[in-house]
């Protein structure tokens, strides 16, 4: 009887004579008082008596009108059976939960797989990986095989402790937050000074086959700081981010003077230039100038600071910068990739004083088309500084010193990102916020930054330099002229990821997507995020559209940027804080005076490796610090009540973003509710087993701060309604 009722219900599930399944779907739709063995067993009678077909994965029912075609067309195979080998390889990155379960991310997988318990792993978090699958458990893919292919991260935060065994102390490190299931040994010769209690960055050493725990040495101990000293120095001590410069390297800034000189540059200390950056910026990488020709062309001039030009190869300010790779921008503080006296001054693009720049100067018609442009080495004096919100004032109608300059480069800024957007490119704003902090740098207000025309002006005149740029490289590795670029490239997404993606809309939004494709996404999408620009759910569904994607890095192999829509792109326009665009200006400097390059094919594709990997530990750094912040910020509200949007999903519970702050916390099922979900990975949907309850993402709740655990950057809300949706 048991049987019969589970066929039924299977059979029931198959309201659409073309609908298909995958058993693990079938398995989280199905109660949870049938066991796999139960449902293998029920699908294999369906599937022996010619009810059911199984092609690949898919299970699907031959319905009276479609049996004989489906019984013509689809081979049959063996019994449906849980467990499939795939002897694939794949690659991936190693990433686990503090209660011990280890995961492999890879961009070949929608969901990431599941480490087996019973297999012996000596890995750490963003450890590279090879592995193959060996079967499913639920909607996860099981890892097989597993090899260690390289090993990045070495350092991590925690509490020192000590346990006393007999005569004996036994140091060991507790990371905090708890990124690790296990603790890291350390001797007594590698405590360096710690003590029990302690909070301190240790450093991996070995991990020996025969150990439990890890061996390391204690790094640096924190515990003599202010709580946020301590907290925003580890974040970056643990990414391997070097805090000051050494002092041999310092010492390389006594040769470097304020004195410019024209010498072999084009003189543009004549032209109305100025720069347009935050109000608190004090590196300035780029400027814009303007000047009006005849016919009612145009000059625009997009001059980006000349660092190379101070910062010569294997220079030890060159290894500090390469070490590096980028700045790191936390809520209190930058760590530069050069020391201040460059960043701050001798390149920063400063009002009223000569600098040097690398620039490329385009001839445009009132229509933004290019009818000409140059790429040389200049002597700029800005006459005037701009923050975003004085340039945003002429935008929207006020007047005041390079009015019409501001106007003119904002016309023709519209007209390119026009262009650039009828040709492919998405448009995607993620949000970005920022703190006003205390004089202990506690955060008081946490307030959004929002792009405005001002700033999508210079984002749009810097694309257009990256693109010019890119093209003279990509011409002059055709002609052999240099060996090589680092490239900005962006690979074609997933279709199987898009899909899910349109699919969770159409489900909360009356709207249809056309069948996604590689060369309609764009314009499906950017047409979407137009229709729900106003919506308090657009940043919720421009975060998954975005995940949907491949990320962006820097490459040899260039393989054109699919977001932005450009075939050749390269990072040229901020030299100040990031590496790549640095070695692009000595490969373009090298490519127009016919110079031979220092690089190789070999070196520019370990730099680009390395600044790919580099700026992912920044992001980690920044996330991890705003998060801190957020948290910080959320002690002075426990047990008050807030609206908020649900931006992720898991079985055992969901995410909420704070409306009023945009700071996020979980709603754990089993705290909150009384009675048992169902939970639909696809179109990531929690509905209760009595129906009356159905969450989603992008649904909009009222909930209460419970908990604040800043040591493990953990906030918990209480659920307390769901609410109706809006449209403001």
């Amino acid at each position: 009887m048991r049987e019969k009722n589970l066929a039924q219900r299977i059979l029931a599930l198959y309201n659409h004579p073309d609908k298909t399944f995958t058993f693990d779907r079938l398995k989280h739709l199905l109660p949870k008082k049938y066991t796999p063995q139960e449902i293998q067993e029920s699908l294999n009678i369906l599937y022996d008596k010619n009810i059911l077909f199984v092609n690949g994965e898919e299970i699907g029912f031959i319905s009276s009108l479609n049996q004989k075609q489906n019984t013509k067309s689809i081979k049959k195979t063996p019994k449906i059976t849980e467990k499939t080998k795939n002897y694939k390889s794949y690659i991936g990155i190693i990433d686990m939960s503090a209660s011990g379960k280890i995961f492999v991310v890879s961009e070949e997988l929608t969901v990431d797989a599941k480490l087996s318990e019973k297999t012996k792993a000596r890995f750490f978090p963003n450890d590279q990986v090879r592995f193959t699958l060996v079967n499913k458990e639920g909607n996860r893919p099981i890892v097989d095989k597993i090899e260690l292919i390289a090993r990045e991260k070495k350092l991590f935060r925690g509490h020192l402790k000590v346990n006393t065994q007999g005569k004996y102390n036994v140091y060991f490190v507790s990371t905090h937050p708890k990124k690790l299931p296990f603790d890291i040994f350390v001797s007594d010769i590698h405590l360096n000074g710690a003590k029990d209690g302690d909070y301190v960055v240790v450093e991996i050493l070995n991990w020996y086959d025969e150990e439990k725990s890890p061996r390391g040495r204690i790094k640096e101990t924190l515990s003599n700081l202010p709580s946020n000293e301590q907290e925003m120095r580890s974040i970056l001590l643990e990414q391997g981010f070097d805090i000051e410069f050494s002092q041999d390297t310092l010492e390389e800034l006594n040769r470097f003077t304020h004195d410019f000189r024209l010498d072999n540059r084009v003189d543009f200390r004549g032209i109305t230039t100025f720069t347009i950056d935050p109000r608190d910026a004090k590196d300035f990488d780029d400027a814009l100038s303007v000047k009006y020709l005849e016919n009612n062309q145009i000059e625009v001039g997009i001059h980006i600071a000349d660092v190379s030009h101070f910062v010569r190869e294997k220079s030890l300010i060159d290894q500090a910068a390469y070490d590096r790779a980028t700045s790191v921008y936390l809520p209190d503080r930058v760590a530069p990739m050069l020391p201040e006296l460059l960043s701050n001054d001798l390149c920063s693009l400063k009002p009223n004083e000569e600098r040097y720049a690398f620039s490329v100067i385009c001839v445009l018609d009132q229509s933004a088309n290019i009818l000409s442009y140059d790429i040389q080495k200049t002597l700029i004096r800005s006459d005037y500084r701009f923050a975003y919100e004085d340039a945003q004032a002429y935008i929207e109608g006020g007047n005041g010193p390079y009015d019409r300059e501001v106007l003119t480069l904002h016309d023709l800024s519209q007209k390119l990102r026009a262009k650039r957007m009828k040709s492919g490119g998405f448009e995607f704003n993620s949000k970005e916020i920022r703190f006003e902090l205390d004089a202990n740098k506690k955060p008081t207000k946490v307030i959004l930054k929002v792009q405005k025309d001002a700033n999508k002006l210079i984002e749009e005149f810097m694309l257009l330099a990256n693109v010019l740029v890119a093209e003279e490289l990509s011409k002059g590795i055709q002609e052999s002229k240099i060996p090589g670029a680092v490239f900005r490239v962006h690979d074609i997404p997933q279709l199987e990821k898009l899909k899910q993606f349109t699919q969770i809309v159409e489900s909360k939004f009356d709207i249809s997507f056309p069948q996604i494709t590689h060369q309609n996404a764009s314009h499906a999408l950017n047409e979407f995020f137009a229709k729900i620009a106003d919506n308090p759910e657009f940043d919720v569904y421009s975060k998954f559209a975005i995940r949907a994607m491949a990320k962006a890095i820097y490459d040899t192999d260039n393989i054109g940027h699919y977001g932005l829509g450009f075939s050749d792109y390269v990072h040229f326009t901020s030299p100040i804080r990031r590496y790549p665009d640095l070695v692009v200006h000595r490969l373009l400097f090298d490519l127009i005076h016919h110079k031979k390059s220092k690089y190789t094919d070999e070196t520019l594709k370990s730099i680009s490796a390395h600044c790919s990997n580099q700026e992912k530990k920044a992001a980690d750094c920044e996330r991890q610090a705003i998060k801190y912040k957020q948290l910080e910020y959320l002690e002075n509200y426990i047990n008050q009540d807030f609206e908020g949007i649900i931006t992720g999903m898991v079985f055992s519970g969901f995410w909420v973003e704070l409306r009023d702050n945009f700071c996020e916390g979980f709603v754990e099922i089993k705290a909150n509710f009384n009675q048992s979900f169902v939970f639909d990975p696809i179109l990531l949907i929690l509905e209760s087993q009595d129906k009356q309850i159905k969450l989603q993402i992008g649904d909009k709740v009222r909930v209460k701060i419970q908990m604040i655990n800043l040591k493990n950057y953990k906030a918990e809300f209480s659920f307390l309604e769901k609410m109706k949706p809006s449209r403001d």
